[in-house]
């Protein structure tokens, strides 16, 4: 087996090798690893903070603003929300009891609670129109998304993490590694090639 089969299969395992190395160091060592007063941990348990303080905030920032929070908030269909409310409601405080007994006031409790539906239905709009806005705003400035991305990052076990990094980002990974086998293999065609021209013109 000539240097030229030697040295391109040799560069290519050493750059999938490394390639897959840096990979495999994002997420680990888990915890600190002391070694002649060194110490080793992956990039992302090392800076979990950091990155759910950076993530956090650019979301916050840039990417759900209190006004985009206001907007979806405004989407909500608020009229539909309160009708299944105020009917579950009222089916929930009539009884069914007395009119059942009484078989004249069949399908009376149905009309009764038709009847109340429509006539808060009709009250609820104009009240809500004076406050919905208000409401929306504060209800938007208290949503503290930064924050619950924050404590979420932080709280998901790294294992997870890394399951949905990977996951998300399988075809990039799959591509560095690859990415680090062919430039091995030139590297490796290149020192075969300066070898030979060595051996040619020099020796």
């Amino acid at each position: 087996m000539n240097l030229w089969v030697i040295l391109p299969v040799v560069g290519a395992l050493l750059g999938w090798g490394t390639n897959r190395l840096a990979i495999w160091m994002l997420f680990h060592p888990r915890r600190p690893v002391r070694l002649f007063g060194w110490s080793w941990q992956g990039v992302i348990p090392g800076r979990r903070t950091l990155l759910a303080e950076s993530l956090s905030q650019t979301l916050e920032e840039h990417l759900l603003t209190p006004e985009d929070r206001q907007a979806l908030l405004d989407k909500l269909e608020i009229e539909r929300h309160l009708d299944r409310i105020v009917t579950q409601t009222l089916q929930n405080q009539i009884p069914r009891g007395p009119f059942q007994k009484v078989p004249a006031l069949e399908g009376a409790r149905e009309k009764l609670i038709d009847v109340l539906r429509s006539q808060i239905l009709q009250r609820l709009p104009g009240k809500l129109s004076e406050i919905d806005e208000r409401i929306l705003v504060e209800v938007a400035a208290d949503i503290d998304v930064a924050g619950h991305v924050r404590q979420r990052l932080l709280d998901l076990p790294m294992d997870q993490i890394e399951i949905l990094v990977k996951s998300v980002t399988r075809r990039e990974l799959i591509m560095i590694e690859l990415a680090g086998a062919v430039i091995g293999l030139f590297v490796g065609l290149l020192q075969a090639a300066v070898l030979v021209l060595f051996e040619k013109f020099v020796v």
